[in-house]
């Protein structure tokens, strides 16, 4: 009996996920968070980011090109930094004909489990050019509350 071999290492070269199923491991391998209307991604779509840290800091840059940041919430909690958003879609009075849909629109939500605590009172977000950079410094013990940040 002949056995089907599965890549995993591309697979989790492209981000796979082994609680998700093999199709939708394809969509998400093939369209990325771009997939037609007709085809929805329960989670919605995912900005990318990138997160390092520095001696004194921990950076998350999050890409997030034609959203209004009034529509960006972050929220600090222990040793996770929530970040939830909306790219609403431009408004357009005449039908369109699509010949490319590959901008994502809707609801999204990132989570992020900081590799170092932080300090809850020093964390900077700003918002230039469609990225957002979050700094947060880091301190010796996790903070225990949850606060919001506010984007500058």
């Amino acid at each position: 009996m002949k056995t089907r071999e599965r890549s995993v290492m591309h697979l989790s070269d492209s981000g796979y996920h082994p609680d998700k199923s093999d199709l939708e491991q394809y969509f998400n391998l093939f369209l990325g968070a771009n997939r037609p209307p007709f085809m929805p991604a329960g989670e919605g779509w995912h900005p990318a980011a990138d997160m390092y840290e520095t001696d004194s800091n921990v950076i998350v840059i999050v890409e997030i090109a034609g959203i209004d940041i009034n529509d960006v919430e972050l929220v600090l909690d222990k040793d996770h930094l929530h970040m939830r958003g909306l790219r609403r879609e431009v408004p357009c009075r005449d039908k369109r004909q699509y010949h490319k849909m590959e901008v994502a629109y809707g609801g999204f939500e990132r989570h992020f489990r900081l590799p170092s605590p932080v300090c809850a009172d020093k964390v900077k977000a700003e918002y230039k050019d469609g990225i957002l950079t979050i700094a947060m410094e880091k301190r010796p013990e996790p903070i225990k509350r949850k606060m919001r940040i506010r984007i500058q």
